[in-house]
């Protein structure tokens, strides 16, 4: 039982974390109902998924970052430099 709340403890600590980030890398003010999810969440497996989909989304993300950065500098360049 000790070692289970232990997991969960630490399962809880990763999706925080992993929450925060994604928050930060977004420029999103962290909601409570999130927090509040993780928070009152027994299941390891639940805790899992959201961990997983956390992290898939601010992969998501930062991709959707990098090519916009890019057509924004190719953009950039070509107006410069007419062919």
């Amino acid at each position: 039982m000790k070692k289970d709340k232990i997991n969960l403890s630490k399962m809880r600590a990763d999706a925080y974390w992993a929450y925060l980030e994604f928050c930060e890398a977004t420029s999103e003010v962290p909601r409570k109902e999130i927090y509040n999810q993780i928070k009152t969440c027994n299941d390891d497996q639940a805790l899992d998924r959201l961990t997983i989909w956390i992290e898939n989304n601010h992969s998501k993300f930062e991709k959707m970052m990098l090519q916009n950065a890019e057509v924004k500098k190719k953009s950039f360049w070509s107006r410069i430099f007419k062919f």
